[in-house]
């Protein structure tokens, strides 16, 4: 039972490593459309 609750952490926090990724993505995104724009 424990170690279903360590790998559902540890997915979780894979999970919040996607998202910071994608975020942080997102913000270069948005840096070079200002870039391509200007």
């Amino acid at each position: 039972y424990k170690e279903l609750g360590a790998e559902y952490l540890e997915s979780r926090k894979k999970d919040r490593q996607i998202q910071h990724y994608l975020d942080k993505l997102r913000e270069l995104g948005v840096e070079l459309n200002k870039e391509k724009v200007a």
